[in-house]
């Protein structure tokens, strides 16, 4: 009896009968018809005249024994303002000229340790073209700076190598996109090379002063690799790591706003002949890099 007085009522209030109807509807439609997300490109597009300055950070740090087991510690970090002054910008490349005041880099090398100030000179600047991901695409002119690499740190290797990438299709909410690079370490008269896939996720957007900001989050999955005959024993190294990292990007004015990363591996530094393993040492590397909008 309840509940056809319920059903009576709601015939003689059609108000409340719609009402009822539309919500049904509304719940039924949410839980069995997919969401069209919006999709939103992130490019690397900033308008010509535009200039972004930055607080650029990197670090690498090494820990581990040479060949005849003494305990290596090696390192270089950077730190300075960078500003990059957007030239042109045509179908797939942005053309910019890079300049800096200063950019002061130390080093502990097997040599001892060293510092300098990077810096480019007076009325120059170096040039360089990013394509729409914001991967550099080539650099010129590095005969405006004063020096050009101390240890593992230059700056064409910071800007190739460190920054990271956009995606090159638009994406929504939780969609991922996915590049690799390769990093050159010197250690022991070797080049080591550490492999490293970036997967990237849209994670928000959300609104602020300057217009739409995208936050994406970064992992890493880091490989080392490297050898060298010794004697008549062969040093390789092997080991695999990963990290992590968070990016902002400010989608109407085409630049990042702030880009913070840190990876790590564990690995070992292996002596062997043949088939006979003879030492086995730990071997730790840390890498980690921050590029900061200024203005």
């Amino acid at each position: 009896m309840r509940k056809a007085r319920r059903i009576s009522d709601l015939q003689r209030d059609p108000d409340s009968a719609r009402c009822i109807m539309w919500i049904t509807i509304l719940v039924f439609w949410l839980t069995t018809s997919p969401y069209p997300q919006q999709k939103y490109s992130l490019t690397f597009s900033p308008q010509v005249g535009d200039s972004l300055l930055y607080m650029l950070n990197t670090s690498v740090h090494v820990t581990g024994k040479d060949f005849n087991g003494k305990e290596v510690s090696l390192g270089a970090s950077a730190a300075g303002e960078i500003s990059f002054a957007i030239k042109r910008n045509i179908q797939d490349l942005v053309f910019m000229g890079l300049t800096t005041p200063g950019i002061h880099v130390t080093a502990q090398t097997l040599e001892g340790p060293q510092s300098y100030a990077l810096r480019t000179d007076a009325d120059m600047a170096v040039q360089a073209s990013f394509d729409h991901r914001g991967s550099a695409h080539q650099i010129h002119n590095l005969a405006a700076l004063n020096r050009d690499r101390i240890w593992n740190i230059s700056l064409a290797q910071i800007l190739r190598d460190y920054l990271p990438v956009l995606p090159e299709r638009p994406v929504s909410i939780g969609e991922t996109w996915v590049d690799k690079k390769s990093l050159s370490i010197p250690y022991q008269g070797m080049e080591l090379e550490l492999s490293i896939e970036r997967q990237y996720i849209l994670q928000n957007i959300l609104p602020s002063a300057e217009g739409d900001e995208a936050f994406i989050s970064v992992d890493y999955d880091v490989m080392l690799s490297g050898s060298k005959e010794w004697g008549e024993w062969t040093a390789s190294f092997e080991g695999r790591g990963g990290g992590g990292g968070l990016l902002s990007y400010r989608i109407q004015r085409s630049c990042i706003r702030e880009f913070s990363a840190e990876y790590q591996t564990e690995a070992s530094l292996v002596l062997k002949s043949e088939d006979k393993l003879f030492r086995q040492w730990p071997f730790h590397l840390k890498v980690s890099a921050s590029l900061v909008m200024l203005n």
